[in-house]
């Protein structure tokens, strides 16, 4: 009973996509968090994200990493759904890596654009 819930929730395009963005962006905090932690990166993604929308003095507070971590999610929900939508437009029984790596490459160059617009973004020091 509760996998027919489950496939119906995932026939749904839109939810599909968020669900897996949200799944996919897992092993990403979770080597983050490795990296940070292990002091070979001197941010945690959330507080990069959170750049983008607050002034630097709130990012080291409990303010940039909520908004950070709902900030992070939703660009990882909105990756996946236009990965399925990529998917379904142009077929996904070929060329699965090249699509995949395309879709990936238009996402680093489209959040480098918004994570770098300004200059003065990585001036801060996070304790």
């Amino acid at each position: 009973m509760k996998y027919r819930k489950l496939n119906r929730l995932l026939d749904d395009k839109i939810m599909a996509g968020i669900i897996l963005g949200w799944l996919s962006n897992i092993p990403k905090m979770i080597l983050d968090t490795i990296m940070y932690k292990l002091g070979f990166s001197k941010f945690f993604c959330w507080h990069e994200t959170a750049g983008v929308m607050i002034a630097q003095q709130w990012l080291t507070g409990v303010h940039g990493v909520i908004i950070g971590a709902f900030m992070d999610y939703f660009f990882a929900g909105t990756l996946g759904v236009i990965m399925i939508y990529f998917l379904y437009y142009f077929g996904n029984n070929r060329y699965l890596i090249l699509k995949g790596t395309a879709i990936s490459i238009f996402a680093w160059v489209f959040m480098c654009i918004i994570f770098n617009r300004s200059k003065d973004q990585h001036e801060y020091q996070i304790d």
